[in-house]
């Protein structure tokens, strides 16, 4: 009689032990207190909400025909309502200030890597960046106006050459794996014979908030063969088979300082690869214009680096 309790005993426990296993593996994976990181994990969405700042500055020192005049026009736009919208935020005024110092002053053209940080440490991020925008653009106007006045005694065909026009305007696309791109383009003429045009980007993770670069995506080691794609495309894009079509179409292709991977403008990832932009005089003359080439993702696959799958999972 023991003996037989004994063994029902067991079956009984062997049964539970079988319905507690069941039901372990039917919960699929860890909770949040086991560890699991939401943020980490690649399946995880991270909600940003996007906006618009319209900023507009708009002056005449003397109402004596169309020139001069100083105006300023941005539409940016940023992030709102995720975590590290304020990290990103600040990182598009960097990228702004910078494009409107750099561009719009040749002095400060001699050292771009300090001048970035100087204008950097100038116009800190407020945490409002419409109220940031409008900071900036009544600091260029002051600077403009006491400009002017310094140069109110030279000849009238100066003054009326001295003018300032900046335009910014740039947009925000989502891709896949917590990827956001920001790009648009920074105009601006200050007399002469014409205006610039100059690429803008900006990538960043949305897990993080980081901003990402080209070794992000690709391994170190690679540039010459990068170089190498880089250039079939501009030859494409230009309609030439050779070095003579090249130049024949306006881009410097005979100069030991070009270098299509170096002189690029802006970099950014779309759906379809890494897209590569060049700023007119980067790698052709201004006639040509801003020049734009896509590197397929199957192009640059023996190039990725190890973290490019985690970035573009869905690649």
């Amino acid at each position: 009689m023991k003996r037989n309790i004994l063994i029902a005993a067991v079956i009984l426990l062997l049964i539970v032990a079988g319905i507690l296993a069941f039901l372990h593996f039917q919960g699929g994976t860890a909770s949040p207190d086991e560890g699991t990181d939401p943020v980490a994990n690649a399946d995880t969405t991270v909600h940003v909400d996007i906006d618009s700042a319209l900023v507009s500055l708009n002056y005449k020192p003397v109402n004596d025909g169309e020139s001069p005049y100083f105006n300023v026009n941005f539409n940016v736009a940023y992030f709102k309502n995720c975590q590290w919208a304020n990290k990103m935020n600040e990182a598009i005024v960097h990228e702004v200030t910078h494009a409107v110092k750099i561009w719009g002053d040749p002095e400060n053209e001699e050292d771009q890597e300090n001048s970035k940080q100087f204008w950097q440490e100038q116009y800190r991020f407020s945490g409002d960046l419409k109220a940031t925008l409008q900071t900036f653009s009544q600091q260029l106007k002051d600077e403009y106006v006491s400009e002017f006045r310094t140069f109110a005694t030279d000849t009238d065909a100066f003054l009326q050459a001295y003018t300032f026009e900046e335009e910014t305007y740039a947009v925000i696309s989502i891709l896949p794996g917590n990827i956001a791109t920001w790009t648009g383009h920074f105009y601006f003429f200050s007399g002469g014979a014409h205006g610039m045009n100059i690429p803008l980007a900006l990538t960043f993770d949305l897990a993080t908030g980081d901003t990402l670069g080209l070794y992000d995506f690709l391994r170190h080691g690679c540039e010459a063969s990068i170089q190498a794609l880089l250039k079939k495309k501009i030859l494409a894009e230009a309609g030439a088979s050779d070095d003579d079509e090249l130049e024949a179409a306006g881009f410097w292709a005979s100069s030991e300082d070009v270098n299509y991977l170096r002189d690029v403008t802006a970099i950014y990832p779309d759906s379809d690869g890494l897209v590569f932009t060049y700023a007119p005089y980067a790698i052709a003359c201004y006639a040509v214009g801003s020049v734009s080439v896509t590197l397929t993702w199957k192009e640059l696959n023996p190039y990725l680096s190890p973290e490019s799958p985690r970035v573009l999972s869905s690649r």
